[in-house]
């Protein structure tokens, strides 16, 4: 199980162990409180993570570390992530500036998002999810009080 938290480290727990209210692992790879974690179900050595520092981390579990920071895709704080079920190396996430994005992991921080979608709220955007059986379908829901769904084929 893994908990963000409010200085910006995800701490790891095994619920299986007999002391699993204590942490055995603790990541530190955000400056500033963590708003969303996700494992990737197709790739589960892959965690997500976003936080009020704008900052996207893909960890890299097995080695405890970050393996791809991206910075500077948000101009706001970062309030949500999802992996796609389809593609493992799509990450989509959303926040304060209501935009957009999905980001191609294996790209490297070197490109652009993959998609971006600008003022797809009006307002904040706090949370999104892929659908499980449309390909390339994504929803979101925003303070706008709007759930909105996204073709990106």
């Amino acid at each position: 199980v893994f908990a963000g938290t409010g200085d910006g480290s995800i701490k790891v727990f095994d619920i299986t162990s007999p002391s699993g209210n204590l942490p055995i692992a603790n990541l530190v790879g955000h400056t500033a409180e963590i708003a969303w974690i996700e494992c990737n179900a197709m790739v589960p050595t892959l965690l997500g993570s976003v936080g009020w520092d704008r900052v996207i981390n893909v960890w890299d579990l097995p080695k405890g570390s970050v393996g791809l920071r991206l910075e500077g895709r948000h101009a706001g704080v970062i309030y949500a992530c999802s992996w796609s079920p389809r593609n493992a190396s799509w990450l989509a996430t959303v926040g304060g500036d209501a935009k957009i994005c999905v980001h191609d992991i294996k790209a490297g921080n070197q490109t652009p998002p993959a998609v971006v979608i600008p003022h797809a709220h009006d307002g904040e955007i706090l949370s999104c999810d892929w659908h499980k059986y449309a390909d390339g379908v994504i929803v979101t829901a925003g303070v706008d009080r709007v759930v909105r769904s996204w073709d990106l084929r």
